[in-house]
């Protein structure tokens, strides 16, 4: 099946629209708990149809949007000069038990912050309901200077708008023993500086990459993953994300992704292990 980029986008090159995302964050639409202030951790959230593929079972990439956003703030409120942003630089993690289960809640674990005048990293876990393991996750980044005071907003005030996954980001393409994802980058899949959010970018790369695994994709799920950020995708960039195997074992797939700008260079590399779901 192909992917829909009207799905995709918000406001896609024919001049679509979806109205049920206007105004919508990337955080806002993966249910996350909204902040009084822009350098308050997202303390929980919760699985909504967001996070759920065509099985009814949540990716785990999904939690992306929620590590990406959260381990961030520990650093920001660290940063040496009111007039430093912060981009994100690495995001690994790995998934020691079954993907969380729709409705189900989260929250974030804060185990080590390190900070210099380059930037930061941050360790910790995200939690699912009775304290289990859902995500370890280890956050690096680097300062940007924005040549003034720089204040993320605030999040906005809004219910998850209770759409899809696919609906949000089409149906990767399967082919080949490969797999490809294409669409846009727009505003409600977009960071405060206008780029592809660095979370919505790990559930792109995993999203594809699920798709890539031999078989029926739906009996594997993911185990790991770390995704390395080179370069922003701005707003409005039509992108390519493209999967595929290169070690596939008896209960062990492992892929690489690349989500690839109209320039041809790639925006982010990916690197992802599956592993075979038990009965």
């Amino acid at each position: 099946m192909k992917p829909n980029p009207a799905h995709v986008l918000a406001d896609d090159p024919s001049g679509r629209r979806d109205p049920r995302l206007e105004g919508y964050t990337p955080w806002a639409i993966f249910g996350m708990a909204r902040r009084d202030s822009p350098y308050q951790p997202h303390e929980r959230g919760m699985v909504g149809p967001e996070s759920l593929d065509l099985d009814g079972v949540a990716r785990a990439g999904a939690l992306g949007v929620f590590a990406d956003t959260s381990l961030a703030h520990p650093v920001m409120r660290g940063r040496p000069s009111p007039t430093l942003g912060l981009v994100t630089s690495e995001l690994s993690m790995s998934f020691p038990t079954s993907p969380p289960r729709a409705g189900e809640e989260f929250s974030l674990r804060e185990d080590v912050v390190e900070l210099n005048d380059i930037g930061g990293s941050v360790a910790g876990a995200i939690l699912g309901e009775g304290g289990r393991v859902l995500a370890e996750a280890q956050f690096a980044s680097r300062f940007v200077d924005r040549g003034r005071r720089y204040d993320p907003r605030p999040s906005p005030e809004m219910d998850p708008p209770g759409i899809s996954l696919a609906e949000l980001l089409g149906v990767p393409e399967a082919q080949a023993g490969a797999a490809a994802l294409r669409g846009a980058v727009s505003a409600h899949l977009a960071n405060p500086a206008g780029a592809l959010h660095g979370g919505v970018a790990v559930t792109i790369l995993e999203y594809a990459a699920s798709r890539a695994v031999p078989g029926d994709p739906f009996a594997w799920e993911c185990e790991s993953l770390r995704v390395n950020y080179l370069r922003p995708a701005p707003l409005g960039d039509e992108i390519v994300t493209s999967a595929r195997p290169v070690h596939v074992g008896r209960t062990i797939c492992v892929v690489d992704a690349e989500i690839m700008l109209p320039t041809g260079k790639p925006s982010n590399i990916a690197r992802l292990s599956y592993r075979r779901r038990g009965r």
